[in-house]
């Protein structure tokens, strides 16, 4: 099954990694470039993981993680913020936004897997085994 990730950064180069990285996967990227524009881009995706750039122009990505986590139809997508070498982290907002997982640009792509790999596994519980003939009268 295809997996959606929307790519919320205004850097074609970080847009151009992601997409390299998951090159060859079952992974379908979108991209928008700016803050304002994420809600309605994820309501009409429907991502199963949302990355969002600290510094994206428009809703910062702080206030853009908040919209995404407190929406009734998002609110249990996974976000990954993404923070520039040269920006700081606001450790409470980081916390009150609830984001999944932080990013630092410009990432090892092998802890983009790790981090991607950990927040859109699926679990499926185990399948009830029913020998042959038990629905049988």
């Amino acid at each position: 099954m295809t997996k959606k990730f929307l790519v919320a950064d205004n850097s074609p180069t970080i847009q151009k990694i992601v997409r390299l990285t998951f090159e060859g996967e079952d992974v379908l990227i979108e991209s928008v470039t700016n803050g304002n524009d994420v809600v309605a881009k994820a309501i009409a995706l429907r991502p199963d993981l949302v990355m969002v750039d600290l510094g994206l122009p428009g809703l910062n990505g702080y206030d853009t993680c908040n919209a995404i986590k407190t929406h009734p139809d998002l609110a249990a997508t996974p976000v990954v913020l993404m923070i520039g070498s040269f920006e700081q982290m606001d450790l409470e907002k980081y916390a009150q936004v609830k984001s999944d997982a932080c990013l630092s640009k410009p990432f090892d792509t092998a802890e983009l897997l790790k981090v991607v790999d950990e927040l859109t596994r699926k679990k499926f519980s185990p399948v009830e085994f029913h020998p042959a003939g038990d629905d049988l009268v």
